[in-house]
């Protein structure tokens, strides 16, 4: 499934949406990209407030949309590919989640490589040179296991940096909060021109084969 939604309240909807008709068998397993004007996107169980610098998403006309998944804040703009996982879980198939959710990691790994560069996964996040690409965060229920991730090719990094209001590593109440990592755009990383159409032909393919499927476009 690949749909383009520039309002990143409706891009998240339509995520959350496929993931719960995926997990009640109402809608085959997908593997949907997408994109959006810029917005902080923030975990389930964060706070905007410590989250986001309100003045500077206003100074930027950037969202702040909050996601059905936990983890930290992540920035998204047209400069990012994002990607969402949603598989039915076969309780006969005796397979562990956790299994799966490295298993999506590798794929993305994989295609990555494709480029000539040698990313690392480590926690749901992939690193090249100790900078972030991509960070990802899943779900997993009784009949559903989702992950999606928001992986940086031509990102504006200065505004980024701007919105983003991460800068310690402490629970605040019941608020998780971020951690402010060094991230790195995939463009800058590689020896060549590249586009986000280059990039999703590599995540199908190494999808396809590491999980042994054929995707329907």
């Amino acid at each position: 499934m690949d749909a383009e939604y520039q309002n990143p309240y409706w891009a998240l909807s339509i995520e959350e949406a496929v993931a719960i008709r995926v997990g009640q068998g109402l809608t085959p397993n997908t593997l949907r990209f997408w994109k959006t004007k810029n917005a902080v996107i923030i975990g389930r169980f964060q706070c905007p407030k410590s989250e986001a610098s309100f003045n500077s998403c206003l100074r930027y006309g950037t969202a702040i949309v909050r996601r059905f998944t936990g983890g930290g804040a992540v920035y998204h703009d047209s400069g990012n590919l994002n990607f969402a996982v949603s598989i039915h879980l076969n309780p006969s198939l005796n397979i562990k989640p956790y299994n799966l959710l490295s298993k999506v990691g590798l794929a993305v790994i994989s295609a990555l490589k494709g480029f000539g560069i040698s990313p690392a996964f480590d926690k749901m996040n992939i690193y090249v040179k100790n900078r972030k690409l991509s960070g990802m965060a899943g779900l997993v229920k009784k009949r559903l296991i989702f992950v999606h991730g928001s992986l940086l090719i031509d990102s504006d990094l200065k505004v980024l940096y701007q919105v983003l209001n991460s800068n310690t590593n402490k629970l605040q109440g019941k608020f998780v909060r971020s951690v402010m990592e060094k991230v790195a755009n995939l463009k800058d990383e590689v020896n060549s021109k590249i586009s986000s159409l280059d990039v999703k032909n590599n995540l199908i393919n190494s999808f396809e084969k590491n999980f042994k499927s054929i995707l329907i476009l």
